[in-house]
């Protein structure tokens, strides 16, 4: 799959036979977002292919979107497929989730960016190829949370 290619549910790429129609997947290039709560969030997703955890951490986070108000569909699902897009895109591992561009459980300063499978500590101290799903959650809360008390623009006269 092509950089920046968005998936749609069944993990098909956008614009192929088994586009559904369904949600508001990004297109090549473009962002996803997601509506909830008169607030949209840029949801994304990247993943390695050498790494087999990313389809559960797609199915987690969409269930935390959907438990959150926001469209499970409105993912933009992006292989990271070189070390040299890796670095490009502060990769540290397969699978990473950023919601409004701020990856969901931040790396240490000197982790290395790399094709490599990430690994997560979950609440419950055990440790995990996907992020728990509670820090998924969080996450969602929180990006909606900042968006509603953000300060709207001012409005001119006309």
């Amino acid at each position: 799959m092509a950089e920046n290619e968005a998936m749609t549910g069944d993990g098909a790429p956008v614009g192929s036979d088994a586009t559904s129609g369904h949600g508001a997947v990004a297109g090549h290039g473009e962002k996803a977002t997601a509506h909830g709560r008169e607030a949209a969030v840029e949801i994304e997703l990247l993943y390695w292919s050498g790494c087999p955890s990313h389809p559960r951490a797609l199915a987690d986070l969409r269930a935390a979107m959907e438990q959150e108000g926001l469209d499970p569909e409105a993912i933009a699902v992006r292989e990271v497929d070189s070390e040299e897009q890796a670095e490009r895109e502060r990769f540290v591992g397969s699978p990473t989730i950023r919601i409004d561009g701020r990856d969901i459980r931040p790396p240490e300063p000197e982790e290395p960016y790399g094709l490599t499978c990430r690994v997560y500590h979950r609440r419950n101290g055990r440790i995990s190829p996907t992020p728990d799903p509670e820090d998924v959650r969080e996450a969602l809360r929180a990006a909606l949370e900042k968006r509603r008390t953000a300060p709207s623009a001012p409005r001119t006269p006309s």
